[in-house]
């Protein structure tokens, strides 16, 4: 799926930085105590904590609140869903599409 573990944990960083909020939720080593915070509290919006959740998803291969994937998929709206979906994409197309994935979501949010 992913190349290693640092690349597995830029996308997951890559997909926190589509929450707005001021906070570092993801780092090249893994979730913050924050994300794991969150992910149990659920002081998020909708479309915030289904992101938050995909990125869980990646890393364990579970959300830590164990949301089905129906579920955070009708979470995600608008840009959250395309974030998503160009993600599937380029994991299907290999290591080398997902770095293009997370430079771009780079670009987008400096």
């Amino acid at each position: 799926m992913m190349r290693d573990d640092r690349q597995l944990a830029a996308v997951c960083k890559a997909v926190c930085r589509r929450i707005p909020k001021d906070v570092e939720l993801w780092t090249e080593r893994g979730p913050t105590d924050l994300a794991v915070q969150w992910a149990k509290s659920n002081p998020l919006s909708t479309g915030e904590n289904a992101l938050l959740h995909v990125a869980w998803a990646l890393w364990n291969g579970s959300s830590t609140s164990k949301a089905k994937f129906g579920d955070v998929l009708d979470g995600l709206h608008d840009e959250g869903l395309s974030v998503v979906g160009s993600l599937f994409v380029a994991v299907s197309e290999g290591a080398g599409a997902v770095d293009r994935w997370i430079e771009a979501q780079e670009v987008r949010h400096g």
